[in-house]
């Protein structure tokens, strides 16, 4: 599977000129020491987020995720799968209906992302 690289975002951030840094992990590269960032965008991916079997890297992201938004208050950005990533990190369920769309719906508890989305 080729990798899906962030587009238009990247494109964004460097004409704002905000250094972007882009690590590939379904290509096999390593989550770098994330005290050294300001922030965090997770892009989209054809696999699903409950794949950890398939792509063992997935843990690693969601534990990243979590230390970046509930330990260092990093903000954080996830687009598609990555917003599937954001919840899951924080052990909420992710639901897929008929029309394959993902929707979430997060424990009655406040999470961290301090949001709910879809309608599912």
């Amino acid at each position: 599977m080729a990798s899906q690289n962030p587009g238009i975002f990247r494109d964004f951030a460097e004409s704002q000129n905000i250094s972007f840094h882009e690590v590939d992990l379904h290509a096999g590269e390593q989550i770098p020491d994330i005290k050294n960032y300001d922030g965090l965008w997770v892009m989209g991916g054809s696999m699903n987020v409950w794949e950890e079997d398939k792509y063992p890297w997935l843990i690693d992201e969601k534990k990243a995720i979590r230390e970046m938004v509930q330990d260092l208050k990093m903000p954080f950005l996830g687009i598609c799968l990555g917003h599937q990533h954001a919840h899951r990190a924080y052990h909420h369920r992710c639901l897929v209906c008929i029309l394959g769309r993902t929707h979430y719906r997060p424990p009655s508890a406040v999470s961290p992302l301090a949001h709910q989305c879809g309608t599912g």
